[in-house]
């Protein structure tokens, strides 16, 4: 039997491993109550999430770029094994 290797990332890996292809309009980005996420909205109604506890320098450096990309178009990168819908760890301007 041949084992099957799947490209998930181990916990606290925040390499991203690829952008979504589409570019989206960035409408808001912020942190939850507990400081455990920030989330990012953009203009297709996605709610996208990256986990603050995971590595919390990369978080603030991601908020902080975030924040200056509001209302501009822009690609978001996700770790291998991880729904781009969903999540992200990386934020680029298209």
């Amino acid at each position: 039997m041949t084992a099957i290797t799947f490209g998930y990332a181990t916990k606290g890996d925040t390499t991203t491993a690829q952008f979504t292809f589409e570019p989206s309009t960035l409408m808001a980005v912020y942190t939850d109550s507990s400081n455990r996420y920030v989330y990012a909205v953009d203009d297709k109604d996605v709610v996208r999430k990256l986990s603050i506890t995971r590595d919390v320098e990369h978080a603030r450096k991601q908020f902080k770029i975030a924040k200056g990309l509001v209302g501009k178009k822009v690609r978001f990168g996700v770790t291998s094994g991880w729904s781009s819908s969903n999540w992200f760890n990386e934020i680029i301007e298209a």
